[in-house]
């Protein structure tokens, strides 16, 4: 990156950034200091956060020590909570852009990096997933919380403890917000689809001996 003299951007909401070089990751918490700006150096620890976190605006580099941007996007578009946040890819391979759009990316800009091109781009996005939250519907916390406890009994063939407060979730006497619960319903279902594992030899000898 270059032109290090900046001015600060626009007040924004919640910014994750997933950049494995320190250098450049202190450089990103420098220029967004003023916004709520979380800073990570990998495509796991980011799918942790976003496991239980929707920022407003995802900002990454392409190549990450265990994956790619690609992974990062795969992720956002595959969950119905998260599917809306915009992403700028950054990579000095501006070959690989065609690919990150095809894939969902909103925007790419090529390294080094004009700062005031890197500011303008992510308050566009920032502006652009805040009228997405003011026209996208709001789903009711009574339809939230049947769909996990549909998905719940599905796997664990038991009532779930959870309730909404009027403010807040609670699972399993643990606050959440509604990204979590849509993410662990999500989570859940996937348990549901999945197919049973084949019975090991004992299980199936014991079928046998039932029939007998």
């Amino acid at each position: 990156m270059k032109n290090v003299n900046f001015r600060r951007a626009a007040r924004m909401s919640r910014l994750l950034v997933i950049e494995d070089n320190p250098d450049i990751a202190d450089l990103y918490a420098s220029i967004f200091a003023d916004q709520e700006t979380v800073v990570l150096p990998d495509v796991p620890q980011a799918i942790h956060f976003l496991s239980r976190h929707r920022p407003d605006v995802v900002i990454t580099d392409y190549h990450l020590p265990s994956g790619t941007a690609i992974d990062v996007l795969c992720h956002l578009r595959r969950h119905r909570a998260l599917e809306h946040i915009p992403l700028l890819a950054i990579s000095v391979d501006d070959t690989v852009c065609g690919l990150l759009m095809e894939n969902g990316a909103n925007a790419f800009l090529c390294k080094p990096i004009e700062i005031m091109q890197l500011l303008a781009t992510v308050q566009q996005l920032s502006m652009c997933a805040e009228a997405v939250q003011i026209i996208e519907v709001q789903i009711a916390p009574e339809a939230v919380l049947s769909d996990y406890m549909m998905a719940y009994q599905g796997v664990f063939r038991r009532q779930p403890d959870c309730y909404w407060t009027g403010r807040h979730y609670l699972l399993d006497r643990k606050r959440c917000d509604q990204t979590y619960v849509l993410s662990e319903t999500e989570r859940l279902r996937t348990l549901i689809q999945r197919p049973p594992a084949p019975k090991s030899t004992l299980l199936r000898l014991i079928d046998r001996l039932r029939r007998i």
